[in-house]
């Protein structure tokens, strides 16, 4: 009875992980789209784990998929486990590398908490039931996400976060950025298809259409040469699988619906379709994409760690890159999966890439030869999702979310490709004591994550997104102190408040974190310097020129080094120095400033009001 309890509770939490994680946002938080759904995320993956303890606990056997036998596939399970620890341990800041960055939340945690989610749905959804069960609460998931996307493409945005972005052409639906809503309709619209076509539902092709419709008007150009080769992934494969004389039909097909989603976008005014625009960002990836690579041929055979990108590649950042609205970002990824990758991982990162994704076509390509017709279409639907977004992340970058769902598809692969399950017992389980003791290490576990990884990391966020006060966000800091963000915020506040000795604490603090390799550490210490110098202190004058001038050196094109670094000279008296600084400001900023009366000089200013103030000290010479 209890085991049966157990069962039920496990699959109706991955129901609602399923159903509520691509959905979940909240205004209240400053990071308000990722982090509701990877906390969520992680909140249900621990419960998961709890439950799978307890019936380990009362039944020491494991059920495995007999997919998992085969030498390809273990091979790709250790070189995976192999990637995410050399991608913590070999890395110039393992501290950054483990817990990930603030926006991206991709390090060797993430991993881990993908590879565990992964790993409880092989291990405890072994039948069919449960397998249709958890994709039709998929399937709800993503006509969610598609259903607002549509509605914001009318003209509605209920997030109350100003993140409409129809005035361009652009939604982004329950993800906050076209380009995240555009990579997750890549890597599911297929399964969508799959079901539709076995179920023959109106609502499921109807779906099957917002998200078509959102995907265009994501106006996400690498996910729509994404969607397109995935469309012509699922046409082979299903001539393969069915019939091959409709390899020709979908030959037709694909281009046909090419023109017509093309002469959509631009019938209906989707600027990032426009050639024009596309030739000029093509340029920019390209000097991104050149810097890179000179930062991958540094550390090429195991790369510089997850997360590290932002920072170590500011050396390499080319001032063509500032453009008209963050002018102060610095890219912390390549924007091309392969090149992220060994830039992150090196060489061996990218063999367990490229041989992941063999053993998964593989794998594929088995179970169509074997299952029956429904489960061909579900085997195709996976395969295309997978090579849509694998083109589309050519162009941009995995994120949590997606990662999540990949994880979901490819334990459905195994499921698939399984003709049966082989039980093997816990041989070291066996003793009761030993089980119990393994029962409350791992229910400790389980509770110390759910309260100290996710309940605080949430009150953190929340704290510094409502924060009125520097105790605010010093409970930020105190909820989470691994996200340098949060130390660089409390850091500055600290320094406009009087409390130098406090800001160099904090600011220190931070730089452990990015392994002292991060030139935003040096320029805050010059700018605390500038502080001290206010106060006629000598030393801080020579010592923040030290700072800023390792700042420089990393980063030569950040604007706001030359800016601050100039006003540190202002305030010693040297004029000649502080105008060469100041000039140089102004020469590797963009020249939107200049062009008074355009578009380009509006947005500009609006994205960077205080702009003028450089005139202002350089009046004071």
């Amino acid at each position: 009875m209890k085991s049966n309890f157990f069962n039920k509770a496990f699959d109706y939490i991955v129901y609602i992980c399923l159903f509520f994680m691509p959905i979940l946002f909240s205004s209240s938080l400053n990071l308000a789209f990722e982090l509701p759904k990877v906390v969520f995320f992680r909140i249900c993956l621990m419960l998961m784990l709890a439950i799978f303890v307890l019936k380990i606990v009362k039944t020491p056997k494991l059920e495995i998929f007999s997919v998992f036998l085969r030498k390809d596939v273990k091979i790709l399970i250790t070189g995976f486990l192999i990637f995410v620890g050399l991608g913590i341990i070999a890395s110039s800041a393992p501290v950054l590398s483990f817990w990930g960055s603030y926006y991206r939340m991709m390090g060797g945690f993430m991993y881990f908490n993908i590879f565990l989610f992964f790993l409880l749905l092989v291990l405890n959804f072994h039948s069919k039931e449960q397998w249709e069960k958890a994709i039709k609460v998929f399937i709800l998931s993503v006509f969610v996400v598609s259903l607002y996307g549509t509605l914001q493409l009318l003209g509605l945005d209920l997030s109350g976060l100003g993140v409409l972005q129809t005035s361009l052409g652009r939604v982004s639906s329950t993800f906050g950025h076209p380009s995240y809503l555009a990579g997750y309709i890549d890597l599911v619209i297929f399964l969508l298809l799959s079901y539709a076509i076995i179920k023959r539902k109106w609502w499921i092709w109807l779906a099957f259409l917002m998200g078509i419709v959102s995907l265009v008007f994501s106006g996400t150009r690498g996910a729509f040469v994404g969607l397109f080769c995935g469309l012509g992934v699922f046409g082979l494969l299903y001539g393969l699988a069915f019939d091959k004389k409709r390899i020709l039909a979908w030959t037709i097909a694909i281009p046909v619906t090419l023109l017509i989603l093309v002469f959509s976008a631009n019938y209906f005014g989707v600027s990032r379709f426009d050639l024009k625009e596309n030739f000029g960002t093509v340029e920019i990836r390209m000097m991104l994409w050149k810097g890179a690579l000179n930062l991958a041929s540094e550390r090429p055979l195991l790369g510089h760690g997850f997360e590290t990108f932002g920072i170590e590649f500011q050396r390499y950042f080319d001032p063509k890159l500032l453009h008209l609205e963050s002018v102060t970002s610095i890219p912390d990824r390549a924007h091309n999966i392969v090149i992220d990758t060994m830039v992150t991982n090196g060489l061996l990162g990218l063999c367990v890439l490229f041989y992941g994704l063999f053993v998964i076509f593989t794998v594929g390509w088995s179970a169509l030869k074997n299952c029956n017709q429904d489960d061909k279409y579900y085997v195709i639907g996976i395969l295309s999702g997978i090579s849509a977004v694998f083109v589309a992340s050519m162009f941009g970058f995995m994120v949590p979310e997606l990662a999540m769902v990949l994880a979901f598809m490819l334990a459905f692969l195994a499921f698939l490709s399984s003709q049966k399950t082989i039980k093997r017992n816990l041989e070291f389980m066996q003793n009761i004591i030993i089980r119990r003791i393994f029962a409350v290490v791992l229910l400790l576990f389980v509770a110390f994550s759910i309260f100290f990884q996710n309940i605080l990391v949430i009150a953190a966020d929340y704290k510094l997104a409502n924060s009125n006060t520097i105790s605010d966000t010093f409970d930020a800091v105190l909820y989470n102190p691994y996200q340098s963000y949060y130390l660089y915020v409390l850091s500055a506040e600290l320094r406009d408040a009087g409390e130098l000795e406090l800001a160099d604490f904090y600011s220190d603090k931070a730089n452990y974190i990015n392994g002292g390799r991060d030139g935003l550490y040096y320029m805050m210490k010059g700018k605390i310097e500038i502080e001290k110098c206010r106060n006629r202190d000598k030393k801080a004058c020579k010592e923040g020129d030290v700072f800023f001038g390792k700042a420089f050196e990393k980063m030569p094109y950040y604007p706001p080094v030359s800016l601050n670094w100039g006003i540190l000279s202002l305030e010693r008296g040297d004029c000649v120095t502080a105008m060469e600084k100041f000039n140089y400001y102004l020469d590797i900023m963009p020249g939107f400033w200049k062009n008074y009366g355009t578009v380009e000089y509006e947005r500009f200013y609006l994205h960077n009001p205080n702009f003028d103030r450089v005139f202002d000290y350089m009046d004071q010479c």
